[in-house]
């Protein structure tokens, strides 16, 4: 499935329980759906590295695990 990209947001936070420095990264994108009156959005988990090659605008495609977790973006 094909996303279009609306924003995405690396970010940081500390752990309460170990103070462990915890790196994050999020994409918001969005895509049609025959369900939907208009498109869906959605934001999505992603490691920070993942998302410096991805801009604003762009048309990505998501690589999944078997589990559903997203082990790559590319760019169409």
């Amino acid at each position: 499935m094909k996303y279009t990209v609306l924003g995405k947001r690396i970010g940081n936070f500390t752990d309460k329980k170990t103070g462990e420095v915890v790196n994050f990264g999020k994409v918001y994108v969005s895509y049609p759906d025959d369900y939907v009156d208009g498109l869906c959005v959605e934001d999505m988990s992603v490691k920070p590295d993942r998302l410096s090659s991805v801009s604003v605008g762009d048309v990505i495609t998501v690589d999944r695990n078997k589990y559903g977790k997203i082990i790559g973006l590319d760019v169409v």
